[in-house]
């Protein structure tokens, strides 16, 4: 499909990752035989890969595919997900009005489906946005209500995330001691 010849004209042979290789050969796969959803989860898993490598606009060209594709599926989940994916990366390159605005997409959607952990994890990069913006009320009011719905899940993992995000709020409003008991919890 068009896709590949895309795809290559964007990849970065020296950022690609172990696992990469075959999530593109999953992706020709899934080209030759029609598989959209086979190309839509090779797509995010590559726009992952890119975004853990730090290659954030072969992120950004993968993830926008992945956003066209899961929308033409009618898929809310990877629509949500690949919303919050291109908040991060959008955050990551410190485009916060970018980052905000898909975070906050995704956000409504997970809520109309009452997906809790992906309310919570994104509830959380949004408070880190908002903390970076150094809107320190609004990143207190994401990441408690984060953090409520990690606790109600069990979550421990995420936990720590949000916790880590109130410590560095705790840092910038009242300096390293509140901080410190914080980052011990977390």
């Amino acid at each position: 499909c068009d896709l590949r010849a895309d795809l290559r004209a964007h990849k970065n042979g020296a950022a690609v990752v172990a696992g990469a290789l075959e999530e593109y050969l999953g992706l020709d796969q899934g080209c030759e035989l029609g598989d959209r959803h086979g190309i839509l989860r090779s797509l995010i898993s590559l726009g992952h890969s890119a975004v853990e490598q730090g290659n954030y606009p072969d992120a950004r060209v993968l993830l926008e595919e992945a956003l066209a594709i899961s929308r033409e599926l009618d898929d809310w989940l990877e629509i949500a997900e690949t919303l919050y994916h291109l908040g991060t990366v959008a955050y990551f390159q410190g485009d916060y009005l970018a980052a905000n605005a898909r975070l906050e997409q995704s956000l409504a959607i997970r809520r109309e489906r009452g997906f809790r952990h992906g309310i919570a994890a994104t509830l959380t990069a949004l408070g880190l946005v908002a903390h970076d913006k150094r809107d320190y009320p609004n990143a207190q009011t994401l990441l408690k209500e984060a953090l409520a719905i990690q606790r109600e899940l069990g979550d421990r993992r995420s936990i720590s995330e949000s916790l880590e995000g109130f410590a560095a709020v705790a840092f910038a409003l009242t300096g390293p001691e509140p901080a410190a008991r914080i980052w011990g919890r977390a």
